[in-house]
C-alpha cells in the first residue's frame, strides 16, 4: 500500500521490546530509496539514539517537513509523493516469528 502525507508510528512495543527494528521508505513508482535533506534513508533502534516517549515507547515521525530541531531525532523525512515503508526486525522475539505480534500502525496525521 502506498502512503502519502505524514504520519507517526508509535507504541511501547517499538521502544522496549528488546529487538532491533529498522524502517525505511521507498519511492512508490520507481522503487528506490527516497532521497532527503538529511540523508536519512531509514530509522530504527540499531544505529540511531532515538528519543523515547514518556511511557517508554517510541514514536517515529514520518513526514515531509521537519518537525523542528527538537524533534528531528525521531524523524524519517518522507517525500511529498507516494511512498511505501518497509519494516525489518532483527533478532525477533518468539511472538514475532510465530505470528503473535501486531506491528504498531502508522497513523496519518494530515
Amino acid at each position: 500500500m502506498a502512503l502519502a502525507g505524514s504520519g507517526t508510528m508509535s507504541g511501547s512495543a517499538l521502544g522496549s521490546s528488546g529487538f532491533e527494528v529498522e524502517s525505511s521508505q521507498w519511492d512508490a513508482g520507481a522503487g528506490f530509496l527516497v532521497s532527503n535533506p538529511i540523508d536519512r534513508f531509514g530509522i530504527g533502534n540499531m544505529a540511531e539514539t532515538l528519543e523515547p516517549d514518556a511511557d517508554g515507547g517510541l514514536t517515529l515521525l514520518i513526514q515531509h517537513d521537519s518537525p523542528g530541531a527538537n524533534r528531528q531525532t525521531n524523524w524519517l523525512p518522507a517525500p511529498a509523493e507516494k511512498f511505501f515503508l518497509v519494516m525489518c526486525m532483527y533478532q525477533p522475539q518468539e511472538q514475532m516469528y510465530r505470528g503473535n505480534y501486531t506491528v504498531p500502525p502508522v497513523t496519518r496525521t494530515n
